[in-house]
């Protein structure tokens, strides 16, 4: 019995599951098993329903995306030199906030390509940040199969398909450069912020910064330089430092970093919406190694508590 059962399993992954009777969004496209040991591709069609596995593409790796450049890409007749096939996410380079891990569907690119062929949309895709491929395919629709996926490569945050939004002109070369171990929601935020800023500056500004720190602190101090918002930003929770900069407009780049360094759970940002006269002491001293939550939620409730009273009720 548990023989015929796995030649069932083994004859299910040869031939791949019926998934012509699975419902589906008309234009998604999803990889699919052959017989020949290669992965093909298979559309849904306007039933609803999956068409048959196209088996004429080379393999098709649905694995996780490279994050350390160990894939490759062949940027095809474009010509364009796209650096590095794999965005580096790089480590965190503050306490709070990490690399998205995942990369969105990249299922509408069918429709925004409606003529290209089962394994076009897979070899697009393949390997590729999905939100970020289906922006870019929706921002240059001149762009070809390899160029989509070189842009998009790893790119988990969808950096580069947002920042082409700001920078219509710039190349596939110029995006990667941009986004190589950037947060992505940090180079949107400043490319929308800054429009001057080259991307050099958009890199140097975001690199490792997951939490959105730099990008919405900028638009708080649009005169800020880069160098002033990495000196707040770095090692400081991001919510933290935008609160902070919204109930305090006149704190510089140190009373901010100050007030927010690891604090993750943005207490002091939150705690100073509740009590606006508190200085940098009160609130770090009510909220160092306390639970951020309890700390806002009992000033929140009891707005003529002190410090010591806040502390003491957190447990």
């Amino acid at each position: 019995m548990l023989r015929c059962l796995g030649l069932v399993l083994l004859a299910s992954l040869a031939f791949g599951c019926d998934s012509r009777s699975a419902s589906c969004v008309a234009g998604e496209s999803q990889a699919c098993f052959c017989s020949s040991g290669l992965a093909g591709a298979q559309v849904c069609n306007a039933s609803g329903t999956f068409d048959g596995c196209v088996c004429d593409g080379a393999p098709f790796d649905a694995g996780p995306m490279s994050f350390d450049g160990s894939t490759t890409t062949d940027a095809g007749p474009t010509g364009i030199d796209a650096g590095p096939t794999g965005i580096d996410a790089g480590a965190p380079r503050g306490t709070c906030g990490a690399p998205s891990t995942d990369g969105g569907s990249c299922a509408g690119l069918a429709a925004e390509h409606p003529s290209w062929s089962p394994s076009d949309l897979a070899a697009a895709c393949e390997g590729a940040g999905g939100a970020c491929v289906v922006a870019l395919a929706r921002n240059h629709a001149s762009w070809s199969v390899s160029d989509l996926n070189t842009a998009c490569r790893g790119d988990l945050e969808n950096c580069a398909g947002r920042l082409a939004s700001n920078h219509a002109s710039w190349s596939i070369s110029d995006l990667r450069a941009a986004c190589e171990g950037a947060g992505g929601d940090c180079v949107a935020s400043l490319s929308a912020n800054h429009a001057s800023w080259s991307v050099s500056d958009l890199h140097t500004a975001c690199a490792g910064d997951y939490d959105d720190c730099a990008g919405r602190l900028s638009g708080d101090h649009a005169s800020w330089s880069i160098s002033d918002l990495r000196s707040a930003c770095d090692g400081a929770g991001g919510d933290c430092i935008h609160d902070l900069a919204n109930a305090h407009a006149s704190w510089s780049v140190s009373d901010l970093h100050t007030a927010c360094s690891g604090d993750c759970g943005d207490c002091a940002g939150r705690l100073a919406d509740a009590h606006a006269s508190w200085s940098i002491s009160d609130l770090r001293g009510a909220c160092d190694d306390e639970d951020a939550e309890c700390i806002v939620t009992n000033a929140r409730s009891h707005p003529s508590w002190s410090v010591s009273d806040l502390r003491a009720a957190c447990p």
